[in-house]
């Protein structure tokens, strides 16, 4: 189901960084996030419902722009 928060997500393996594509084409860079957390974010029923009680205000970040790395 597409959601109505999030365009898309990314994982860099080496950096264990998240990348966020939020639906106004926001991009974010969460940093130290384990691999299972983006695991179970990308195969997440309600994507805005798990970043909201998994990731926001547990993981530093900075904002990108407008564009997936």
């Amino acid at each position: 189901m597409p959601s109505t928060a999030i365009r898309s997500l990314s994982y860099d393996d080496e950096t264990r960084t998240l990348f966020v594509t939020f639906v106004d084409g926001d991009l974010y860079a969460y940093f130290e996030v384990p691999p299972q957390v983006f695991r179970a974010f990308r195969s997440a029923r309600s994507k805005g419902r798990f970043f909201a009680r998994e990731i926001r205000g547990r993981y530093r970040y900075v904002k990108m722009g407008g564009e997936e790395p």
